[in-house]
């Protein structure tokens, strides 16, 4: 519980740090916000298992990918993107993180949140 209200926290301290960004007309955002974001897409993110066709039929594939709501500014996932960290539609509400985006994000939770307890 207290987890998920850390997370909450964070999106919204993210959210207003981007909107004051833009209510004093810059038009760039520093790293820490980009890793913030990246970070966020991690935490509230959701593995999927990759489903394949093998000889005709459907069957689920052993990799996964973690997938989360877009929710932030475009901007910032276009950086996201271009970094590598990130993939998906321009038209899709969600994003799938990449493996570098995934041990990325890792680190950044490390950096940021600190240690697991089990770790």
């Amino acid at each position: 519980m207290h987890f998920m209200f850390t997370i909450h926290a964070l999106h919204f301290t993210v959210v207003e740090m981007i909107e004051g960004i833009k209510e004093m007309g810059k038009d760039s955002y520093n790293s820490e916000i980009e890793e913030l974001v990246l970070l966020l897409l991690y935490l509230t993110g959701w593995e999927e298992k990759i489903r394949g066709f093998d000889k005709g039929k459907m069957k689920v594939v052993d990799e996964k990918l973690v997938r989360s709501w877009k929710g932030y500014p475009f901007e910032i996932l276009d950086i996201l993107i271009e970094k590598g960290y990130i993939t998906g539609s321009r038209r899709a509400k969600s994003v799938y993180l990449t493996e570098e985006g995934i041990k990325k994000a890792e680190e950044l939770k490390r950096k940021y949140i600190g240690r697991e307890k089990n770790d």
